[in-house]
């Protein structure tokens, strides 16, 4: 099993037939403190079935482009009750700042089947501020998406604190035009109960345009705040685009931001 998840991980060309691709993402977050990457990949329903059997396992690999190192994760997972749905095989890794090439690879043993995605990320150590944002994590309304792999406290709804009965992550481009996308927030506090404004921004090569931004839902437990916000763009155009997210307190004293990445076609 080590040796089919290696070979998928580093072949080009794997021995085993050739591994679907999954849409990928890779994230720092900030987690008790302590910096991590939270790496997750999707499995669509229609192709859920082929990894629900005892024999399946979900890898990731990391590794840091700076000191050429690796590190190997892997976790078996647990077919969904109910039977085969949408998922997300995610796992929270304690990370030191660097810049990291993930890969997750998705494999049933018994059959051969397989999946893999792969991303690329690059942080710095977190600043000690008095309003500090992780990055967001685009969403998008759905339902039956469950998550696999990541401990219960590590899951996405757990950092991210959204409903996953409504809401799943966005992977993959937006479509153009005009667009209402979700985003989830993690925002550490120094005042706990301090007032914010929340705006946003989207740039295109030398074009930056404001975005409209509604808080839907906030929910504060200790000096950690969740929201939930939409973001209404209003003429998305091909290629890439970067959102910045600013969280600023009422009096204009203290203030944060965070961006984000997205592809639209």
């Amino acid at each position: 099993r080590l040796l089919q998840m290696t070979d998928l991980a580093l072949s080009d060309n794997p021995l085993a037939r050739l591994p679907e691709e999954a849409p990928m993402a890779a994230m720092p977050v900030v987690i008790g403190g302590w910096p991590h990457l939270v790496v997750y990949a999707a499995i669509p329903r229609d192709t859920a079935a082929a990894f629900s059997g005892e024999e399946s396992d979900a890898s990731i690999l990391l590794y840091d482009e700076e000191k050429g190192l690796s590190a190997v994760k892997s976790v078996r997972l647990k077919p969904p009750q109910g039977g085969p749905a949408a998922s997300v095989a995610v796992f929270a890794v304690p990370t030191k700042p660097g810049r990291y090439s993930c890969r997750i690879i998705i494999q049933n043993a018994e059959t051969g089947v397989a999946a893999r995605g792969t991303a690329s990320v690059s942080f710095a150590n977190p600043v000690a501020a008095s309003i500090w944002l992780d990055h967001p994590l685009l969403l998008k309304e759905a339902s039956g998406w469950v998550d696999l792999g990541a401990a219960p406290e590590t899951s996405l709804p757990a950092l991210f604190g959204y409903d996953p009965a409504k809401y799943a992550p966005l992977l993959g481009p937006l479509p153009a035009g005009p667009q209402r996308v979700l985003a989830a927030l993690r925002l550490s506090l120094g005042l706990p109960e301090v007032e914010l404004d929340i705006t946003a921004t989207e740039t295109q090569g030398a074009a930056k345009t404001e975005v409209p931004v509604t808080v839907i839902e906030a929910r504060q437990e200790k000096s950690l705040r969740r929201c939930l916000i939409e973001l209404a763009f209003a003429d998305l155009t091909p290629g890439p685009h970067t959102l910045t997210i600013v969280a600023r307190d009422k009096a204009g004293v203290e203030r944060n931001e965070t961006t984000t990445t997205f592809t639209v076609k």
